[in-house]
């Protein structure tokens, strides 16, 4: 199958929406994969591309939701809130695995030359993939693959290894690979379901005291005092909390269903944008909205490893495969979330050492 062609960018973002109305053909899935690479190189293609596939979400019914809450100022009022009580430091620093744009435009680039782009984009996406430095491949596993064991939590640039490695040192060598796997995974089950029951238990007994859910922005502040003001990996432990109780049993570990909806429905804020699932609309599906926080904060959390344009390309690709099962509703949610990504940048790097 030959390369794409060589279009403009109006008539790239034009057969985008087309592509976001109706099923993928592979040839407008590859021209998708074909523009995010673009956007490595060319200034504002990555977001004219988000901004493209928001105002089509927007179209959506029950997409605006009155609550709605930008990530932006989510945080400041967990820092602030932080700051206020605890008085230290807040720092926010890049994992060692981080690569700019032009590195992955580099990485992008040599594999296309080597293959003239290969038959599928889903190919190519796993080649680049693999080209993800050791941190950061492990953060986009985490992030795209369901959990099925309190271990999953336990990945490189969040607060939750950082506290476990600290706490049960002799589990680890000099190298910090695990060398005693006997008692690493009891350790690991034991550890984790008692922070994973401890930060449940804080959430509720918030929820109690105000009457209402909770913002997302007490649980980053909870994990901000856990971390010591290191936001980087309070940010990921967020999103690894709200991912789990919106899709895992708190008790075994397990994935589950029914549980989640309640949990996150009655105790988690629902501050973005996309269909509620405070109150439904009928036909929506409340175990696809109750992943609406997991998923914004999901992507914040890889600003740690990635550039924007990355996670932005990555994060319009993957709607636009995903989106007939999700809806248009709920894509609002994710799209929201990539377009103030460079916003939310900015922030958290105010923060950096």
């Amino acid at each position: 199958m030959p390369p794409p062609p060589d279009i403009s960018r109006r008539q790239f973002l034009k057969l985008a929406g087309v592509a976001l109305g109706a099923t993928l053909p592979e040839g407008l899935e590859r021209l998708i994969v074909w523009g995010a690479g673009k956007g490595l190189t060319s200034p504002g293609v990555s977001d004219e591309l988000v901004l493209k596939t928001l105002q089509l979400s927007e179209k959506a019914s029950n997409s605006e939701n009155p609550n709605f809450r930008p990530i932006t100022e989510i945080i400041n009022e967990a820092v602030d809130n932080y700051l206020t009580k605890k008085r230290n430091k807040v720092s926010y620093a890049r994992g060692p695995s981080y690569r700019d744009k032009y590195y992955y435009a580099d990485a992008t680039q040599q594999i296309a030359n080597s293959s003239l782009l290969p038959t599928l984009p889903s190919d190519f996406i796993h080649q680049l993939t693999h080209q993800f430095p050791s941190e950061a491949f492990f953060a986009y596993v985490s992030s795209d693959t369901p959990f099925g064991q309190f271990a999953n939590l336990i990945t490189s640039g969040s607060g939750f290894e950082a506290r476990f490695k600290a706490s049960h040192s002799q589990l680890f060598g000099e190298d910090g690979r695990i060398k005693d796997y006997d008692n690493y995974f009891p350790s690991v089950d034991k550890t984790i379901k008692a922070e994973i029951q401890d930060t449940r238990e804080y959430v509720e007994n918030m929820r109690k005291d105000s009457n209402k859910p909770v913002s997302a922005s007490m649980v980053l502040e909870y994990f901000l005092e856990k971390n010591n003001g290191n936001l980087a990996q309070s940010v990921f432990d967020t999103a690894l909390f709200l991912k789990f109780m919106a899709r895992n049993n708190p008790e075994t570990g397990s994935g589950t269903s029914e549980f989640n909806e309640t949990w996150i429905k009655e105790n988690i804020q629902d501050e973005y944008q996309g269909p509620s699932y405070s109150n439904p609309s009928e036909g929506e599906s409340l175990i696809n909205l109750v992943g609406k926080p997991y998923h914004s904060w999901n992507l914040v959390s890889l600003l740690q490893f990635f550039p924007v344009e990355l996670i932005q390309a990555g994060g319009v690709y993957r709607q636009a495969i995903t989106f007939k099962d999700q809806g248009l509703g709920k894509t609002r949610s994710d799209l929201q979330t990539l377009s103030n990504l460079r916003k939310i940048e900015e922030l958290l790097m105010t923060f950096s050492q």
